[in-house]
This record gives structure tokens, C-alpha cells and sequence, in this order.
């Protein structure tokens, strides 16, 4: 049942736990009737408005915002970071701990606004595209005010994978960004036992996760606080190395003769404005924002240098998520054994099925996950990662009742809005097999500007195409995992419609998942793509990018874990370009 636009833009859809994104809802527990909508989306609406009215602000703000403060902006800083979302936040903690100044704006408001989906709104084309307001966040924090906090880094067959003809996609080899990913689990607090997922599995089942057929099981990590806001809440609001600023969209690139990034013009809808003249500038505001942000430049900015570059926008990836068939079960214990949501060391893993070896690399990564019913162990254990996200981090119980209202407020309806769509078809009691795809990437599927509106102030838009060669790697799998399934004894896997490798029909009711990446690819040269192997903008020596618009491929993971890898890799690498230029 799809929710009206009028009560998708009433309700404050906001952060959801796990748990009620899995069986409650999904099971009928609650009924899915318009009138339940419009009572969940109007309670909702009230308590935002009134914690906003009771609780403006918190009681010690060093975190500020264009329109409370005369922000004349700070020349001294080393590097300025466009976006204070999961790449930004990290970024910047990681530059400051370094001893180097820097500025972090964030063009939406401190607290996540009641409709922010409004703010995300622009046109779509080609294939479907039904995520194109409802996963992101415009606010302090980003999407990691929105994400359940799922971590799983690319693996070798991901990094280095090739076109057709055998070419390279990624500039960079595994080895130069396997050592990043250890470095982003160590920022985010998941120690090296808790990364080790093998044993994790190991230790919980007594199995090695070996399934047959060239499958094998893979865990997940599960953040015990997403919420960056919270998790380095400390650094970003007592470090003096950290200047935030809210409320401050970079409104326009200007370009120096010879290519170099020298003035950023700041303001918002009240009228407020600065300029900043920046030494180091990071684009980490997310795909969608970063690649509008360099295609107005190219649309609107004198000797922009990268102006002719026909890569920007294009290559532009998401997930293909879906359901297809079910597991008619044989023996429950034993599948509950191998499938469980694993609990370990106070954290959550999520077991999924994948090949154990991706062989070719030209071809898509996929996997599939099937839950069995779920524990009370799971149930408690999911109210605790929601407690922690909701109090971790404060500074005052004020602030803490504060933000507690406004997290609760929104995670029924946006739980609701996740559980209605066909990922509830994952989690409910006829165990139905889910599918994570990675689309295969083509240069026919962009970002764009809408044309109805000015370049200045143009929304991006999203023509989405999937070529098809990912069934392939989808009719394999299949076909592995029922051969699997029937050896162990687990029970009958039946695909519904057939996954044929040579139809894409079976593909035609998956959906994007919302993981938005491509749009400004990482390559060896500015023919095939927009970004070197440092993530610098080709053409423009002080302009960076940081996140998953860099990303040549996808796999079928969740990104941002190997986005901040690949963000500590910048960091380091801007430490040692300051360092070389004497600053």
C-alpha cells in the first residue's frame, strides 16, 4: 500500500530501530490501514513541534549555525569540508586529532527536520527509482541519523574487478585500501575481536560458515551507536580545532585561472551569507549533493576545470534489492542454528550468504539472507542498541529528553514506511529469500540537473539504468544455493520466477536500495572518470571528493564503511600534501 504524499510529507520519518524494522510490522502485528497512517504521522508531527518549542536548543551550543551567529568564516583553516555526514564528521575528528584546523558546514539544520524528505525531492527516469526522498538525511549528522548502522567492508573481488575486456575499474589496488578498513573499524569504535567475523560465526554456531557449492555464510557488524552526532559527539563539540556550521549551503564554486578552487560563497534561505577563501576543500556531502554540487559548478562557474568532463554525473550505481522464492524448511533448528542474528560482545551481526570465491571479476557480487523467526534474545537486545542511540553521547539529561522525543517521534512511521515495502517480504513466516545485487556499472545511468529550474538552485535528478548483465551472477547463485540448501538438509528453495541468466524479466520488480554511489568516479585519468586515485578532482588541485560517488563499482554491500576507509586514506594523504607544501 503506498503512502500518500500528504502524509509522507505530515510525518516526521526519522531514525528506525532493527527491531521494529523486522517481524513486528511486518507480521501483522500491527495493521497497515490508512487511517493507522494518518494517526501514527499526526502523533508524530505533534511531539516534534512540541520538543522544538520546549527544547530550542542545547544548553552548552558550540556547534553553530549561520543564523545565530555574525560566522565571518576562518581563513586559517587547513581544510574546509563541505557536509557533516558520516565522511565529513569522520574527516574532520580524523584532521583535528592531527592537529590541523578545520571547518565543517552542513547545509541543513543542527536537528533533522519533521519533513525532511521535502529538502530530498527531484525527478526521476528510466528504470523505477523509489528511494529518492526517504534515504538520505539534510541535517547535522547526515544519514547517519537515518541508518541502522550495518557495516561490511568490499571485499578483494570488489576492488579489483574488471570491464569485459579485462580492464581494471578501480585505480587503486585492495591491498592500498584493506589497510583503511581496519583503520575505519578502529575509528568507530569495533575492536579487532568484534571485526573478526569468522570466529564470531564460529564461536556462536560451531560451524565455519562453509555452506557447499561455492557458498559460504558472511556477517555483517551492526554499529552499537549510528548516530555520528552521538558517537563523536565529545570531539565535534569540544575540540578547538572544529568549527561547525549548520544552516550553511555552498551556494557557488569560484574558480581562479588556473583551476584552483579559491572562494566558496555560503548562504541559505534566510539571507544569511559568508564567504570562505579555502586553502583544502573535501566535498563529502553524500552522492546525490556532491555530484549537484559539480554539476552546478560546471552549469553556472567561470574556468571551471573540469567543465568538459562528460563523466560527471554518469556511472551512477545503486543496489538491487528484492525478494524471489521462498525455503520450504525441513529442519528449523538446524536453520535457525546457521541464520540467527548473532549476538557477541554486546554487538549485533547479521548472517547472509554469499560466493565464497566471485569468480570472474568481471561479473556482479550478490547476496541473499533468509531469517528465521525471531528470539526474545534478538527483541531485547535490539531495545538496547535503540536506548544507546537515543541517550549515548549527551551531555545533559535536558538534551537527552530532548533528542529522545524527537528519535522516538519518528521511528514508528519511518520503521513502517521500511517494513510495508518489499523488505518485509524478508523477515515475515513464509521465509521468503532476499537478494542484494550489484548493479554492473554503465555510463547510461546519471545523476542530472533538473532542466524545469535554474542551475543555482536545480535538484538533482536520477535517471536509473540497469543493463542486465547481472543475471549472470543471479542465475548461478540460485542455482548454488538450492543445490546447497537440499545437500544440508535444510529444506527445498523455490525461485519464483525462474532466474534465468538470460532474462532480466526476473530483476524487473527489485528496487533500489538507497545506497547512492557513482557519479564521480575514482579512475586514472579524466577520460573515464572525475577523481584520481587521491580522490582530487582532475583539473583542480585543491578540490576533493569523499564517500561513495567515487566508487568505480559497487559490490552489494552497504558503503559507507569503505567510504570512510577511503576517507582515512584522504586524510592521510592530505596531511602529507600540507606537510610537502610547508603548512
Amino acid at each position: 500500500m503506498k503512502v500518500p504524499e500528504w502524509i509522507d510529507g505530515f510525518g516526521g520519518w526519522g531514525v528506525a530501530s532493527s527491531c521494529l524494522r523486522r517481524r513486528f510490522i511486518a507480521s501483522g502485528a500491527i495493521p497497515l490501514t490508512l487511517p493507522s497512517q494518518v494517526i501514527i504521522s499526526a502523533l508524530a508531527h505533534v511531539v516534534m513541534v512540541t520538543y522544538e518549542i520546549c527544547w530550542p536548543g542545547d544548553l552548552q551550543m558550540t556547534i553553530y549555525s549561520l543564523n545565530d551567529r555574525a560566522y565571518e568564516g576562518e581563513e586559517n583553516a587547513d581544510v574546509v569540508i563541505i557536509g557533516a555526514g558520516a565522511l565529513g564528521i569522520t574527516l574532520a575528528v580524523t584532521i583535528a586529532r592531527q592537529g590541523r584546523r578545520v571547518i565543517l558546514l552542513e547545509a541543513g539544520p543542527r536537528h533533522p527536520p519533521v519533513n525532511f524528505q521535502k529538502a530530498n525531492r527531484g525527478p526521476t527516469s528510466g528504470r523505477t527509482f523509489t528511494r529518492m526522498e526517504t534515504g538520505r538525511m539534510r541535517a547535522y549528522g547526515g544519514t547517519t541519523r537515518l541508518w541502522g548502522g550495518q557495516l561490511v567492508p568490499f571485499d578483494v573481488g570488489d576492488i579489483e574487478s574488471v570491464d569485459e575486456n579485462g580492464k581494471r575499474l578501480w585505480p587503486i589496488s585492495y591491498d592500498e585500501v584493506s589497510p583503511w578498513i581496519d583503520v575505519a573499524f578502529d575509528l568507530l569504535g569495533v575492536d579487532a575481536a568484534a571485526r573478526d567475523r569468522s570466529a564470531v560465526y564460529h564461536q556462536a554456531t560451531g560451524e565455519n560458515g562453509q555452506l557447499g557449492h561455492g557458498l559460504q555464510t558472511m556477517l555483517t557488524i551492526w554499529l552499537r551507536q549510528p548516530d555520528f552526532t552521538r558517537l563523536f559527539a565529545k570531539e565535534l563539540e569540544d575540540s578547538p580545532l572544529i568549527t561547525v556550521v549548520t544552516d550553511a549551503e555552498v551556494q557557488r564554486f569560484e574558480f581562479a585561472d588556473n583551476g584552483n578552487l579559491e572562494t566558496l560563497h555560503i548562504g541559505n534561505d534566510a539571507g544569511r551569507s559568508l564567504t570562505i577563501r579555502p586553502r583544502t576543500v573535501v566535498l563529502a556531502a553524500g552522492t546525490m549533493e556532491s555530484v549537484r554540487q559539480l554539476l552546478r559548478a560546471q552549469a553556472i562557474s567561470p574556468n571551471c576545470p573540469f567543465r568538459d568532463n562528460r563523466n560527471v554525473g554518469h556511472w551512477y550505481l545503486d543496489h538491487l534489492n528484492g525478494t524471489a522464492g521462498h525455503v520450504e524448511i525441513s529442519d528449523p533448528k538446524a536453520f535457525g542454528r546457521l541464520f540467527h542474528m548473532i549476538f557477541a560482545g554486546g554487538r549485533k551481526y547479521q548472517v547472509k550468504i554469499v560466493f565464497a570465491d566471485r569468480r570472474p571479476l568481471h561479473s556482479a557480487n550478490i547476496s541473499s539472507m533468509v531469517l528465521p523467526p525471531m528470539t526474545i534474545r534478538e527483541v531485547v537486545a535490539d531495545a538496547q542498541q535503540l536506548l544507546r542511540r537515543v541517550i549515548g553521547g549527551q551531555k545533559s539529561p535536558i538534551t537527552a529528553v530532548r533528542d529522545a522525543v524527537g528519535i522516538m517521534s519518528t521511528i514508528v512511521p519511518f520503521a513502517w514506511r521500511y517494513l510495508i515495502d518489499r523488505r518485509a517480504g524478508l523477515v515475515n513466516s513464509n521465509m521468503r529469500i532476499g537478494y542484494e545485487i550489484e548493479q554492473m556499472p554503465v555510463f547510461d545511468s546519471y545523476l542530472y540537473l533538473d532542466p524545469t529550474h535554474p542551475p543555482e538552485t536545480a535538484p538533482i535528478g536520477v535517471h536509473w539504468h540497469v543493463g542486465g548483465r547481472e543475471m549472470e551472477t543471479t542465475s548461478r547463485f540460485c542455482e548454488a544455493l538450492a543445490a546447497a540448501f537440499s545437500d544440508l538438509k535444510l529444506g527445498d528453495v523455490v525461485i519464483s520466477p525462474p532466474a534465468s541468466a538470460d532474462d532480466p524479466a526476473f530483476l524487473d520488480d527489485f528496487y533500489n536500495s538507497g545506497h547512492y554511489m557513482g557519479g564521480a568516479r575514482m579512475a586514472e585519468s579524466p577520460e573515464d572518470g572525475v577523481v584520481d586515485r587521491d580522490c582530487k578532482v582532475f583539473g583542480c588541485s585543491n578540490l576533493y571528493l569523499a564517500g561513495a560517488m567515487v566508487f568505480p563499482t559497487g559490490s552489494f554491500a552497504n558503503s559507507t564503511l569503505t567510504a570512510i576507509a577511503l576517507g582515512q586514506r584522504l586524510a592521510a594523504h592530505l596531511t602529507v600534501a600540507h606537510k610537502d607544501a610547508g603548512e
